[in-house]
């Protein structure tokens, strides 16, 4: 199952795993390519992830796709 079916289904651990695994290295690669203060790389990161979470949610997100 995907992640945006299991975050249909209730299960949000999958978005928890996301979010633990690449919120550190995107603070580190915003700090290098945009000089971004570490608690603002941290927040725009959590925006992110709320952001795709309520997407997924209302309907809007229905799959991803890779280029």
């Amino acid at each position: 199952m995907n992640i945006i079916q299991e975050i249909k289904s209730g299960n949000d651990q999958p978005l928890i795993d996301l979010y633990k695994k690449y919120r550190d290295e995107f603070v580190l690669w915003s700090g290098k390519n945009y000089d971004c203060e570490a608690e603002d790389a941290r927040d725009l990161f959590q925006d992110t992830i709320l952001a795709f979470y309520n997407n997924v949610k209302s309907g809007q997100l229905t799959e991803l796709k890779r280029k």
